[in-house]
């Protein structure tokens, strides 16, 4: 999908596969019918917002000279910008929106409780279900080498940002840079992803299933190694300042050994996926600390805090099994 050639002068020169024939613009009736979708009767006033909020970064124009590609009759032409920006706006939009839900949803729960919600129903693989319930992959508009190499419009993260941008795009269409529609505007946006949640998720097993193995591996330190925690650290950071690619890992806190690592654009997520694989290692490869050894163990020589009296060793395979807490699931009407 992308070519490098010498050219007369010996430098060389990347030829890319960008216009894309699968890609289709997004309409006004689209749109329509995505909102009546939702229960929404709004009539969009800005199309091209809406199109800016579908386009990918790899389906704009390009403007380094070193980068050539092939221009193909009967696609749409390449975009001016991306949905970076709106994609910034929606995440904030989105992310106060479920707050909001959640803590009139669920009036008699703790902090603690609504953060773990609230992390859940945002994350990247519900953002990405949002998107494809409402049928945003098929206008979303993407390079040739991204839809084939990369999976581009069932790709996670790429629907992920595309939900995100086009909550952003519905604020502006409907705010117009006019403070007096400021409230309308948060509203609109309000019932939108209000009505895409509870459309879509059952609450009951986000409840109940605990999926948090950061927390399911603190657990698993402590009682096994007294009180001890894990520390993650950067194996390597990638990308430009705006899109950064985070690596973390996860050792093991006697022998040092690498046993878990993850990547993501957010090293919360990354440390996630590196704490399941840690959990994973430790169930094929159960701890077996005697006491001496638990008494031998120094914060110098192990890298963590203070060494406090033995616990009984749990089994490691209980953490990677799904957690039931002893909340019950909603029962008043308003908990859907």
């Amino acid at each position: 999908m992308t070519e490098i050639y010498s050219n007369d002068n010996n430098t060389e020169k990347r030829v890319l596969c960008i216009y894309n024939p699968s890609n289709h613009l997004v309409t006004a009736q689209h749109l329509i019918d995505i909102f009546k979708f939702c229960g929404l009767n709004y009539q969009p006033q800005n199309l091209s917002i809406f199109q800016l909020g579908l386009t990918h970064k790899s389906y704009v124009v390009i403007t380094n000279p070193e980068i050539e590609y092939e221009h193909l009759d009967h696609c749409v032409e390449l975009q001016p910008s991306s949905n970076e920006r709106l994609e910034f706006e929606g995440d904030s939009i989105i992310g106060t929106v479920v707050a909001t839900y959640l803590f009139h949803r669920y009036g008699k729960q703790q902090e603690g409780f609504l953060t773990k919600l609230k992390t859940k129903l945002v994350r990247t693989n519900m953002l990405a279900k949002y998107s494809l319930y409402l049928g945003l992959d098929k206008h979303l508009l993407i390079s040739k080498h991204v839809e084939d190499m990369c999976n581009g419009r069932t790709n996670e993260r790429i629907l992920e940002d595309t939900c995100e941008a086009f909550v952003g795009a519905l604020f502006e269409d409907a705010y117009r840079n006019d403070m007096t529609r400021y409230g309308f505007a948060m509203q609109l946006c309000s019932d939108f992803v209000i009505r895409l949640i509870e459309d879509t998720t059952d609450f009951r097993p986000l409840i109940s299933v605990n999926d948090n193995y950061k927390d399911l591996l603190l657990q698993l330190y402590h009682k096994t190694w007294s009180g001890i925690h894990p520390v993650y650290h950067e194996i390597s950071v990638t990308g430009p300042t705006n899109h950064r690619i985070y690596t973390m890992g996860v050792n093991h806190p006697v022998t040092g050994q690498l046993i878990g690592q993850g990547t993501d654009r957010k090293k919360i997520v990354a440390e996630q996926t590196a704490s399941k694989e840690a959990l994973t290692y430790l169930e094929k490869n159960p701890p077996a600390v005697s006491a001496d050894n638990r008494r031998s163990m120094t914060p110098t020589s192990i890298g963590w805090g203070q060494h406090r009296q033995a616990s009984p060793m749990p089994s490691p395979t209980s953490y990677l099994s799904p957690t039931s807490t002893s909340l019950s699931p909603p029962s008043s009407p308003l908990e859907i």
